[in-house]
């Protein structure tokens, strides 16, 4: 909520410019983490919940998305730790192209289908 809720609207504020001040938090939220090895996934992720809050116009979407990463994250190490064997680690396993594809498209579409709701709710503000 700091980042995305304060320090966002701050920059952007200061700034003008949304996906610069968007980057900018990124990078701050990856350093409060201070996993290093990590930091590519997690600026990654941490644009990608800035954008959400821009195309949803609203924070609760992006808490939403981030409470859902944090808790698959933490489901997948339970599991781990009870000894259940995660399918991915196996050399031998690979992912269907199907399926690969599929949610490929699938998320592409959910982007584009945020900004477009996203577009038509700034031009009914207009």
């Amino acid at each position: 909520m700091i980042c995305r809720g304060v320090l966002l609207n701050i920059l952007y504020d200061y700034s003008g410019k949304f996906f610069r001040s968007v980057v900018i938090v990124a990078l701050i939220f990856t350093m409060f983490h201070m996993q290093f090895y990590k930091s590519l996934p997690m600026i990654g992720l941490a644009i990608l919940l800035g954008l959400i809050i821009h195309w949803t116009n609203g924070l609760w979407a992006s808490i939403l998305y981030h409470f859902l990463n944090n808790a698959l994250l933490i489901t997948g190490s339970f599991l781990e730790q009870q000894g259940i064997t995660n399918l991915l680690d196996e050399e031998t396993f690979q992912i269907p192209i199907a399926i690969t594809i599929s949610s490929f498209i699938i998320t592409i579409a959910i982007i584009v289908i945020m900004n477009r709701i996203s577009s038509q709710k700034l031009k009914t503000h207009l």
